[in-house]
């Protein structure tokens, strides 16, 4: 709280302002949007531009069976296993990975 201390009035606990709440100073500062003739990748992007977005559809199989298809035409098949189908006790019929185990794949294991 940078020097306050916490007073307490009228039931309410007051600690400052908004910014003394924080335990960490701002760091980026959004950018003004750019205009239709700037570059998309000029240093003035702001935050809120993606640079990358994933497409991807899921298809239901059955009710423990996904297929999700990527844009460039690969596809991904996902269900369940291991402890997650003996806690719930499911059967499916075939154990296949759980989207977690790709996601857990895709940050680098």
């Amino acid at each position: 709280m940078r020097g306050r201390s916490a007073t307490v009035s009228s039931g309410k606990i007051d600690v400052g302002t908004s910014a003394d709440a924080s335990i960490m100073r701002p760091v980026f500062k959004l950018a003004a949007p750019a205009s239709r003739g700037a570059s998309r990748f000029s240093k003035e992007v702001s935050m809120a531009d993606p640079l990358y977005l994933a497409r991807a559809t899921i298809e239901r199989r059955g009710s423990l069976h996904r297929v999700a298809r990527l844009a460039l035409g690969a596809h991904v098949e996902m269900g369940v296993h291991g402890p997650i189908k003996d806690h719930y006790r499911l059967s499916p019929a075939r154990e296949l990975p759980l989207p977690v185990d790709y996601i857990v794949a895709a940050t680098g294991g």
